[in-house]
């Protein structure tokens, strides 16, 4: 009987699986300068999270991922600090450029890739449908596969990380049309506290 109930209270969960059509197509350019820039963060001494901003545009429920924004943090081996500042620069980029502010990627230093109680409170710009995507040991590993990382979905005012099979099947990466891939970095911009 207390077998059964460890069982039961260890299993781990499936996750999320949302009733919806939804798909979401990355640049691989785009993964890669997200994959640089955590790799940037976890290569400083010492090593620290580090976060990217991803967008593009929306055509039935198709999501397609074609921008990458580095913002300007404070971050440290077991967290990370964005200021109004910085993120106000993030939205009139967005808004300059017609984006869509789709999906915030930012890395864990070990292999945990649940959100903390900081993610779900911090995270900047939450809205209904948006995702976070933790990656582990400061994306030393790479991004890929995506089974290694954790991508939550915030709904009903909270972040649910998705299930696996969910997440196989509609992240795809792709080579989207050149003219429009963009990385702005503002990591180093004047003027940003």
């Amino acid at each position: 009987m207390l077998v059964e109930w460890f069982r039961h209270f260890f299993k781990k969960s499936p996750g999320y699986y949302p009733k919806d059509s939804n798909s979401y197509y990355i640049d691989e350019q785009v993964l890669t300068f997200t994959h640089q820039v955590l790799r940037d963060y976890g290569n400083k001494k010492p090593s620290c999270e580090g976060l990217i901003y991803l967008a593009g545009y929306v055509q039935q429920n198709k999501h397609y991922i074609t921008h990458a924004i580095a913002p300007k943090t404070k971050a440290s081996r077991y967290g990370l600090f964005t200021t109004h500042e910085s993120n106000a620069a993030v939205v009139e980029y967005l808004c300059d450029n017609n984006l869509v502010y789709i999906s915030q990627v930012h890395s864990h230093p070990g292999n945990w890739v649940e959100h903390s109680d900081v993610d779900n409170e911090e995270t900047a710009f939450r809205s209904e449908g948006f995702l976070s995507i933790v990656v582990p040991v400061f994306s030393q590993r790479g991004i890929l596969p995506w089974s290694q990382c954790g991508v939550h979905l915030f709904v009903s005012g909270t972040f649910r990380r998705l299930a696996s099979r969910y997440v196989k099947k509609r992240f795809k990466v792709a080579k989207l049309n050149k003219e429009v891939i963009t990385f702005k970095d503002f990591r180093n911009e004047r003027g940003l506290v």
